[in-house]
């Protein structure tokens, strides 16, 4: 059982009192973007939109990862940054090995990322165009082009780490959101997502969380459940079989973030079972893909 520590109270992972329930981040949304200027007046559904908020993005990141440092050395945590987009074919060393990783990524459902983005820490575009449909396509909704992590061990306040984050944000900028994520009477992932504003209007987002689920996310599955579920929740009113994988997902999620490792095995047989039933209907590769319980 976790216990989460924020403003300054403590309080069991089953007690939802004091922030209730909160629902996954593809089933409600902010209803209305926290970005304020910066786009020249812009269609902010316009894909110039998208790539003025991308230019903000790419010039706010050396701030943020900075104010991410700072804050995390002022509350005795570590301060993680997001890897940078790789280039899937830089090990082919001629076209028939580049075809070969082609057809690959192909049958795995991985889209290539944009030329633009290789060798940058920022959100793919493929990716924020998923998003941007469930903010009826508004760029401006999308708050973490850029993004840092600050990870924090049982002993240390969530709030500390908020103040530090306030106490040392670079000329111009605010705080513009903080939101926590928490289902914790499930015992599933949780943090506190920080959304900064820059002078030049874009918003970049760190997240405050503990250290062992960070670990979980990244190093135990986490974040590959994650990724299954949200392609596989929309499905979910109108197919049986939909249904049933998402529960089994939702089952091994909790046993990993709980640290049952070997509960989140035995749901393995779950899963499997219940992708072997699904419907055609189901996305591609979440049929193909294979878990990944580390």
């Amino acid at each position: 059982m976790h216990v989460i520590r924020c403003k300054g109270f403590s309080f069991c992972s089953k007690d939802v009192g004091l922030f209730g329930k909160q629902e996954r981040p593809w089933r409600e949304h902010s209803p209305k973007p926290i970005r304020t200027g910066g786009l020249d007046g812009l269609d902010p559904t316009s894909r110039e939109a998208r790539e003025k908020a991308y230019a903000d993005a790419e010039e706010n990141l050396p701030a943020l990862e900075e104010l991410t440092r700072k804050a995390a050395e002022k509350v005795g945590g570590e301060a993680l940054m997001r890897p940078e987009v790789a280039d899937p074919y830089a090990k082919a060393k001629n076209r028939k090995q580049r075809k070969q990783i082609q057809m690959r990524r192909k049958r795995e459902g991985k889209a290539d990322p944009d030329p633009r983005e290789i060798g940058k820490r920022i959100k793919r575009r493929a990716r924020v165009e998923e998003k941007k449909a469930d903010y009826s396509g508004d760029y401006s909704r999308v708050v973490d082009l850029i993004g840092t992590t600050i990870t924090l061990t049982p002993d240390k306040d969530m709030a500390d780490a908020v103040k530090a984050i306030r106490k040392n944000l670079p000329e111009g900028a605010s705080i513009a959101r903080v939101k926590f994520l928490l289902d914790p009477d499930k015992g599933g992932y949780w943090d506190v997502k920080v959304s900064v504003r820059f002078k030049n209007g874009g918003i970049g987002e760190i997240i405050v969380a503990d250290a062992n689920l960070i670990e979980a996310k990244f190093k135990r599955g986490g974040h590959d459940l994650y990724d299954f579920q949200r392609e596989i929740y929309p499905l979910t009113e109108k197919d049986a079989s939909a249904k049933e994988l998402y529960e089994a997902l939702t089952a091994i999620e909790f046993a990993i973030y709980s640290h049952n490792t070997e509960r989140a095995k035995e749901y393995q047989a779950t899963w499997d079972s219940a992708k072997a039933s699904a419907s055609a209907s189901l996305p591609a590769f979440t049929s193909n893909a294979p878990m990944k319980l580390a």
